[in-house]
C-alpha cells in the first residue's frame, strides 16, 4: 500500500472506523478489512515524511530560498488556463473524494537554535491548474522565518515551490507554481457562486489532522479596511478549521473553489483587564474567489 491508498482510500475522512493495522515501512496504516470501507489517514508519517524530505531537498540543493519567492509577491497579475465550474451538484462526499487530489500540504522550513533538525510549519494550498498552479495566503509566503517553501501532493510525493506568479497582500491571496515535472493536476474550478446561507465545505490540515473535512454555510459576507481610502471583501462561514488550515479551500455544492481560509477570531465575555472568559463565537474569516480571480488574466 503506498500513501495516497493510505490518504485517499476514501469517500469521507469521517465515514467509517479502522479496524485492523497495516504497515507502510515502518509507519502504522490503519486499514479496513471491508475493501469498500475507508482507511485512514495517518498523520505521523506524513508529517514525518514531510520533514524527511524537506532535510533531504534542501541538502541537495533542489530548493528555492524563500528570498527568492518573497521577492515575486511583488508581481500583480499573471495568465493562467483556468477549469469552468461544473453545473452538476455533488455531495461532500464525492466533493472530497475527487478533490483531495489537488490540495496541498505546503510546509515553511525552518531550524531552531537548539537542534539541528529541519522543522516544518504546516498550511495547505489549492492547484488551479494542470501543471501545478495553486493558491494560498499571502501571509503562508512572507514568513522571514523560513528558508523555502515545499509541497506535498497526495501520494505523499513532496515538491519544491518554484515561484511567486502574482499576489496581493491586501487580499491575503499569493499564486505560485510548484515543480510538477511529468505530473498532470485535476484543476480546481474558481467560482463566485456562494450566497449567504449557502452549504460550504473545507478541505484543510488543522494542527497536522491532514485532509480533513468540515461542512457549515456562509454566513455573510463584509469589508475589511485595506488603508484609509480602500477597502477589501472577505466572507465568514460557519464550516471549523484552526492553523495549518491557511489557504485551505471552501468549496461550494457543485465542487468549485468559492473562497479559502485566512484566520480565526475569537469572541469573549469578558475581556476586562486584559483577560479573556467565557468564550462565546469564533468567527471563520475566508478570503473570497473574487480576489483570486482579479490577479489572473485567463488564457
Amino acid at each position: 500500500m503506498d500513501v495516497r491508498v493510505a490518504v485517499l482510500m476514501v469517500t469521507a475522512v469521517f465515514a467509517a472506523g479502522c479496524t485492523e493495522a497495516g504497515r507502510v515501512g515502518d509507519a502504522p496504516i490503519q486499514t479496513s478489512a471491508d475493501s469498500a470501507a475507508p482507511a485512514c489517514v495517518c498523520d505521523w508519517y506524513l508529517y514525518n515524511r514531510l520533514q524527511h524530505e524537506a532535510g533531504r531537498l534542501i541538502d541537495e540543493g533542489k530548493t528555492t530560498p524563500l528570498d527568492e519567492l518573497r521577492a515575486g509577491l511583488a508581481r500583480g497579475s499573471c495568465t493562467l488556463p483556468l477549469a469552468s465550474p461544473s453545473p452538476d451538484d455533488m455531495a461532500p462526499p464525492e466533493i472530497y473524494a475527487r478533490c483531495c487530489e489537488s490540495v496541498l500540504v505546503l510546509a515553511g522550513v525552518w531550524k531552531c537554535d537548539k537542534c539541528d533538525r529541519w522543522h516544518v510549519t504546516i498550511s495547505t494550498g489549492f492547484v488551479i491548474t494542470t501543471s501545478g498552479a495553486f493558491v494560498t495566503n499571502y501571509h503562508v509566503v512572507d514568513n522571514a522565518k523560513h528558508v523555502t517553501l515545499l509541497a506535498m501532493t497526495d501520494d505523499g510525493t513532496v515538491v519544491p515551490v518554484r515561484e511567486v506568479l502574482a499576489a496581493s497582500k491586501e487580499d491575503d491571496v499569493a499564486v505560485l507554481r510548484i515543480d510538477a515535472g511529468e505530473r498532470r493536476f485535476r484543476p480546481l474550478a474558481l467560482s463566485t457562486d456562494a450566497p449567504v446561507a449557502s452549504s460550504v465545505c473545507v478541505i484543510s490540515h488543522p494542527a497536522r489532522r491532514f485532509y480533513t473535512l468540515t461542512r457549515g454555510v456562509v454566513s455573510r459576507y463584509f469589508l475589511v479596511r485595506a488603508d484609509e481610502k480602500r477597502a477589501v471583501p472577505r466572507m465568514h462561514i460557519t464550516a471549523d478549521f484552526a492553523r495549518g488550515s491557511s489557504g485551505g479551500p471552501l468549496f461550494n455544492e457543485r465542487g468549485a473553489v468559492v473562497g479559502f481560509v485566512k484566520s480565526t477570531a475569537s469572541i469573549y465575555y469578558d475581556t476586562s483587564e486584559g483577560k479573556k472568559d467565557s468564550l462565546q463565537m469564533v468567527f471563520k474569516e475566508c478570503i473570497p474567489a473574487s480576489q483570486v480571480l482579479k490577479l489572473i488574466e485567463q488564457k
